[in-house]
């Protein structure tokens, strides 16, 4: 017997009882009949199958597999969107020596399936399920409990999973080397996460909801990849946790000997063209009587602030908006403070769009993608404070900015090669507020809004040790 390898779409290279290897990956014009020549020609000496990406692949191409190939060990099916549970369950029964499975983006498949594979094939070491959407907690669960010799799990984007499928993981998969879980929706990690996945040496958690990481994550030694979605994470801070279990295992060895403290502070930056009311909409929101600037008080460079609500700190940061001083404002732009874009509602239009809202928009999108950007309209007194006319503008406004920044999207996309949906763009909220400063109701209505939007930053709220200098030191 000899082992072969191709990557040939023509079936007649496969037609050999001595082929032991089959790569049709993203073959389109393969169909069933190829494949049930495929699996009649090779028979029992058939050990791996990879027809990822074959479209028109169906159960009757895997049964046909699973009537003549027993000692098949690597199957990839993933993103043959035809299959169902049939043909996966027929592979499952007749080829219980299976030790890599791919069946990612199989949306037809459902928790049955899955529960077949687990009872018949207990020597999986190998498992890609990403994106089967269908998939529940129940699946996971019986995966886990019979395929305990698995290294390799992947479940990205099984969003109905919770956290029960995450402890089922950790109970029984001890030997676990790589899990990929991004985009499941999990909550929480096992307390003792550290002492039943020993072995673990990439843990993707990306676009979860963790806040924080159990103590004992210290004790993974192995670990050298830990892929986390930097908000909502508060314990250990995202900052600590991006340095590895070292800064980790010393943040918590602090927080059991040092002054611990819970802020409830965030930055918020102030920008926007000069006049546009910035300081005026400042002086308001602190509660101030006579909140207008005068005209010959126009902020020189920046002006900060505390401002205290409702036990959250308002640290603002009020950048003067004069083109000559944003190349040095720079400086105070951090990802993790929240932007409010002022814009004056008679300069909310499209002559004045690239001046008083795009410079700004493009700076915060080249300094800080990704951040939270709030836009306000100011001075709704030079319309009378006519809603009708207000509403016009902020839908108006709404909707040239998110065309703004969906052409920025494209742009980059194309100049990157990428999907447009990986680019980091500015996270510009859908509300736009619309105050005039002497009105009290409106402006307490926006400080309101303001207030409710520091829910969205991980480090309101968070534990923080004092005298964090160690942080960025020698470990």
């Amino acid at each position: 017997m000899w082992s072969s390898r191709f990557a040939h779409a023509d079936v007649k290279y496969y037609l050999s009882n001595q082929v032991t290897e089959v790569n049709l990956v993203d073959c389109l014009s393969i169909t069933d009949n190829a494949l049930q020549a495929i699996a009649a020609n090779c028979g029992a000496n058939l050990t791996n199958l990879n027809v990822s990406g074959c479209e028109n692949v169906t159960d009757e191409a895997l049964m046909a597999i699973a009537a003549n190939c027993s000692n098949l060990t690597k199957l990839n099916v993933s993103e043959c969107r035809k299959l169902t549970d049939d043909g996966l369950k027929a592979i499952a029964i007749n080829c219980s020596n299976l030790t890599n499975l791919d069946v990612s983006k199989c949306k037809n498949l459902t928790d049955d399936a899955l529960k077949v594979i687990a009872a018949c094939c207990s020597n999986l070491t190998h498992l890609r399920v990403s994106r089967c959407s269908n998939l529940t907690d129940d699946a996971l669960e019986a995966i886990a409990e019979n395929c305990t010799k698995l290294m390799k799990l992947n479940v990205s984007g099984c969003s109905t999973l919770t956290d029960d499928a995450r402890k089922a993981i950790a109970t029984y998969c001890s030997n676990l080397s790589i899990l990929f879980a991004f985009s499941c929706n999990f909550m929480s990690l096992p307390q003792d996460i550290g002492d039943r996945v020993p072995e673990l040496q990439t843990l993707n958690l990306f676009a979860n909801k963790l806040t924080a990481l159990p103590r004992s994550i210290v004790k993974l030694t192995k670990l050298k990849n830990l892929t986390l979605r930097k908000k909502p994470l508060q314990t250990p801070p995202v900052e600590v946790a991006a340095l590895g279990l070292q800064a980790i295992a010393r943040y918590f060895a602090e927080l059991d000997t040092a002054y611990q403290a819970v802020s409830m502070e965030l930055m918020v930056v102030l920008v926007g063209e000069g006049g546009a009311g910035k300081t005026s909409l400042r002086n308001a929101i602190a509660g101030r009587v006579n909140p207008r600037q005068g005209r010959d008080d126009s902020t020189l460079y920046l002006d900060r602030e505390k401002v205290e609500i409702d036990d959250v700190i308002l640290s603002f940061c009020d950048l003067g908006g004069q083109p000559a001083y944003t190349s040095s404002q720079a400086l105070f732009t951090t990802p993790s403070a929240l932007y409010l874009l002022v814009v004056p509602i008679d300069k909310a239009d499209e002559n004045n769009f690239e001046d008083d809202v795009g410079r700004f928009l493009e700076v915060l999108q080249a300094l800080v993608p990704g951040a939270i950007v709030q836009i306000v309209i100011t001075k709704t007194d030079l319309v009378g404070n006519d809603e009708s006319a207000v509403s016009k503008c902020k839908k108006w406004l709404h909707d040239a900015v998110n065309e703004e920044l969906n052409r920025w999207r494209e742009a980059v996309a194309k100049n990157q090669n990428v999907s447009p949906d990986v680019v980091q763009m500015l996270k510009v909220q859908d509300e736009v507020l619309a105050v005039t400063v002497d009105d009290a109701a409106v402006i307490d209505a926006a400080r309101k809004s303001i207030v409710e939007l520091t829910t969205l930053f991980p480090s309101v709220g968070q534990t923080i040790i004092r005298n964090r200098g160690w942080l960025f030191g020698d470990f």
